[in-house]
């Protein structure tokens, strides 16, 4: 299935891609909660799930892997990784880092939002080709900031303005603005009475989604234009088709 294109690769999510990758991140986690899975050790992701998957199809067959390793990671809570980024350094021997030429998922804390910003990531950058983090300004960031980016996740040893400056950055790269909404969706509850199918309003239900979507304070207005637009997308096939959603 094919997906609407908002400047090369930016929040180009669809509301069958984000409901296959909400069923992925689910079963991500219960294989590990349910010890299918043992921490430290790399698996393929498709190794996670015996759904069929129509959108997600050539994703969930990618040689990319994932792996748990409990608690706070340098880089946060979790990294999605393509294999030839040059900033992070895995610890795992190098012939098993070739086994994922398409990237590797490292988890800190497994939970669904933090699985699918993740995954987003990760299906951003094999249905782009990479292209999810080479667009000007993603590249701009990480020749910059890379270094600071666990000053970042921390707030150390930045004064506001400069946390604001370098968030702000952050939050406005394509690829950030990707996860973060897809992370922002699987948090929303669109219903007043999901047994009733009572849907909430689009103005209601788009002022919960701005408080639940991470570092929208610190957009462009151009930036909060594309994902009312996104939302507004998302929101109308969601009320066409509520029952795909439970």
């Amino acid at each position: 299935m094919g997906f609407i294109s908002y400047n090369d690769y930016t929040l180009n999510e669809t509301y069958d891609s984000f409901v296959e990758l909400q069923k992925l991140a689910h079963d991500v986690e219960d294989g590990y909660k349910n010890k299918n899975f043992k921490k430290n050790i790399i698996y393929p992701i498709k190794q996670f799930t015996k759904r069929e998957y129509d959108t997600l199809k050539d994703f969930i067959n990618a040689n990319i892997g994932i792996i748990f390793t409990p608690g706070r990671l340098k880089s946060g809570d979790a990294i999605f990784v393509p294999t030839y980024q040059y900033f992070y350094n895995f610890k795992e021997p190098e012939d098993k880092i070739k086994l994922y030429p398409h990237g590797i998922l490292r988890i800190g804390l497994l939970t669904p939002g933090i699985l699918i910003h993740e995954l987003q990531h990760a299906y951003d950058s094999i249905r782009s080709n990479g292209k999810f983090a080479s667009s000007k300004h993603s590249q701009k960031y990480l020749k910059r900031e890379s270094e600071r980016i666990e000053k970042l996740i921390d707030k150390r040893d930045l004064s506001d303005s400069e946390y604001t400056c370098l968030a702000k950055s952050y939050f406005r790269t394509e690829h950030e603005m990707s996860a973060y909404f897809v992370k922002a969706l699987d948090e929303m509850d669109f219903f007043y009475d999901k047994a009733k199918l009572n849907f909430k309003p689009f103005s209601v239900a788009y002022d919960d989604f701005k408080d639940i979507y991470t570092g929208y304070d610190l957009l462009e207005p151009k930036d909060k234009k594309r994902i009312l637009r996104k939302f507004t997308q998302y929101y109308n096939r969601m009320k066409d088709r509520p029952y795909e959603d439970e």
